[in-house]
């Protein structure tokens, strides 16, 4: 991969700690970042982001989001996260046969439907 990439690119992994699938997709992300200096990667914990969730439509993780443009649901294995790096890499449209893979479901509560904190007169917040 070292000689073929000549750009960086970017591999966001999504995941919730609850998924089964994220964690062999972020040590396949991390690995390939450590072959290639080329490969930046990002393991994010969507429940922290909402707004990551929302900007890229987040239903169920494990996402990957390459250049922050092609977000990929799904478990992948390596061969098939360094295949869709390379294509992102070298211009290539994703077809209809990019399948999805296996997902954790994820709604995301949004902020209007999160009720406010309770607080006491001292103003420390009370757990719900």
């Amino acid at each position: 991969m070292q000689r073929r990439l000549k750009s960086d690119i970017t591999v966001q992994v999504l995941t919730l700690p609850i998924c089964r699938y994220s964690p062999l997709l972020a040590r396949d992300a991390v690995r390939l970042a450590l072959q290639n200096v080329h490969v930046k990667t990002d393991i994010v914990e969507i429940g922290e982001f909402p707004d990551l969730a929302q900007r890229y439509n987040v239903r169920g993780v494990p996402v990957t989001v390459l250049n922050g443009r092609f977000v990929l649901p799904g478990s992948m294995d390596e061969a098939t996260l360094l295949s869709n790096v390379m294509r992102v890499a070298e211009g290539k449209p994703f077809t209809s046969e990019t399948r999805i893979g296996s997902l954790t479901p994820f709604n995301p509560a949004r902020p209007e439907q999160q009720a406010p904190p309770r607080t006491a007169a001292s103003g420390l917040i009370l757990p719900g």
